[in-house]
Protein backbone atom coordinates (compact mmCIF):
# COMPACT_ATOMS: atom_id res chain seq x y z
CA UNK A 1 0.00 0.00 0.00
CA UNK A 2 1.38 3.35 -0.15
CA UNK A 3 0.17 6.30 2.15
CA UNK A 4 1.17 9.99 2.18
CA UNK A 5 0.46 13.12 4.64
CA UNK A 6 0.88 17.07 4.74
CA UNK A 7 0.89 18.92 7.91
CA UNK A 8 0.02 22.66 7.41
CA UNK A 9 3.11 24.42 9.15
CA UNK A 10 1.54 25.66 12.39
CA UNK A 11 1.22 21.88 13.00
CA UNK A 12 4.04 20.86 12.67
CA UNK A 13 6.94 20.16 15.45
CA UNK A 14 4.19 18.55 18.01
CA UNK A 15 4.42 15.16 17.25
CA UNK A 16 1.42 14.98 15.20
CA UNK A 17 3.54 13.32 12.18
CA UNK A 18 4.74 11.16 14.67
CA UNK A 19 1.05 9.95 15.94
CA UNK A 20 -0.40 9.85 12.66
CA UNK A 21 2.28 7.60 11.20
CA UNK A 22 1.89 5.18 14.29
CA UNK A 23 -1.70 4.88 13.68
CA UNK A 24 -1.33 3.82 10.71
CA UNK A 25 1.63 1.24 11.04
CA UNK A 26 -0.85 -0.34 13.46
CA UNK A 27 -3.47 -0.40 11.27
CA UNK A 28 -1.03 -1.61 8.81
CA UNK A 29 0.26 -4.55 11.08
CA UNK A 30 -3.17 -5.69 11.78
CA UNK A 31 -4.03 -6.58 8.47
CA UNK A 32 -0.67 -7.87 6.93
CA UNK A 33 0.95 -11.20 7.78
CA UNK A 34 4.87 -10.03 6.91
CA UNK A 35 6.58 -9.33 10.92
CA UNK A 36 7.91 -5.26 9.53
CA UNK A 37 6.38 -3.22 8.08
CA UNK A 38 8.19 -1.67 4.65
CA UNK A 39 8.60 2.15 3.78
CA UNK A 40 10.11 4.04 1.89
CA UNK A 41 10.95 8.09 2.11
CA UNK A 42 12.34 10.15 0.09
CA UNK A 43 16.40 11.33 1.68
CA UNK A 44 14.98 14.87 1.07
CA UNK A 45 12.24 14.49 3.49
CA UNK A 46 14.20 14.07 6.53
CA UNK A 47 10.66 14.85 8.95
CA UNK A 48 9.42 11.79 7.94
CA UNK A 49 12.38 9.97 8.32
CA UNK A 50 12.66 10.86 11.63
CA UNK A 51 9.06 9.97 12.23
CA UNK A 52 9.48 6.53 10.93
CA UNK A 53 12.97 5.97 13.02
CA UNK A 54 10.70 8.00 16.31
CA UNK A 55 8.57 4.85 16.21
CA UNK A 56 11.26 1.99 15.87
CA UNK A 57 11.95 2.10 12.44
CA UNK A 58 15.79 1.46 11.01
CA UNK A 59 16.93 2.47 7.95
CA UNK A 60 17.02 -1.50 5.99
CA UNK A 61 18.92 0.32 3.21
CA UNK A 62 19.12 2.71 0.81
CA UNK A 63 19.57 3.90 -2.59
CA UNK A 64 20.07 7.44 -4.50
CA UNK A 65 16.91 8.57 -4.07
CA UNK A 66 15.10 6.68 -0.88
CA UNK A 67 15.27 5.27 2.48
CA UNK A 68 13.70 2.08 2.69
CA UNK A 69 12.81 1.66 6.40
CA UNK A 70 11.62 -1.33 8.52
CA UNK A 71 9.30 -0.91 11.55
CA UNK A 72 8.39 -4.18 13.34
CA UNK A 73 4.51 -4.45 13.68
CA UNK A 74 3.11 -2.19 16.82
CA UNK A 75 -0.06 -2.55 18.86
CA UNK A 76 -2.20 0.23 20.97
CA UNK A 77 -0.54 -0.68 23.71
CA UNK A 78 3.19 0.20 21.94
CA UNK A 79 1.67 3.53 21.67
CA UNK A 80 0.30 4.17 24.90
CA UNK A 81 3.67 2.62 26.41
CA UNK A 82 5.89 5.34 24.15
CA UNK A 83 3.20 7.87 25.45
CA UNK A 84 3.85 7.46 29.36
CA UNK A 85 7.69 7.31 28.03
CA UNK A 86 7.16 10.87 26.83
CA UNK A 87 5.10 12.46 29.68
Amino acid sequence: GHIGYYLAPSFRGKGLGVKLLEMAVIKASKIIPEDEIYLRVEKSNAPSLKCMLKIGGYIHHEDEEHYYVRIKKLSKEDMYGRDQEQA
